[in-house]
């Protein structure tokens, strides 16, 4: 862990807050670039905790929130370890709701 590791970590825990992510454009900015390309590797580890949190975002959001969500957390990642995580995530959750998994 490096101060810069520390400062993202802690920004990603910020997002897992629903008073965080009332400017909701803001909220989906910020995780994209949590998730940028040059840090998936590093970013891997926010994918499960992020979908944990998506019956809230969409408990608590905007109609389109959830879909932005899913896509600032997911679209630069490519790599296996990501599709393992969300291949994880799904196999404890074999019942979520379907409007959710299918974002």
């Amino acid at each position: 862990m490096t101060a810069d590791t520390l400062k993202l970590d802690s920004l990603f825990r910020s997002l897992l807050q629903a008073e965080n992510r009332r400017i909701e454009p803001w909220a989906a900015t910020t995780l994209s670039y949590l998730n940028h390309p040059t840090r998936q590797d590093y970013a891997v580890k926010y994918i499960r905790p992020a979908l944990e949190k998506l019956t809230e975002v969409q408990r608590t959001g905007d109609i389109f929130f959830p879909r932005n969500w899913v896509g600032a957390l997911l679209r630069n990642h490519d790599s296996e370890a990501a599709y393992k995580e969300v291949e994880a995530f799904l196999s404890v959750y074999p019942d979520y709701p379907p409007l959710l998994k299918n974002k």
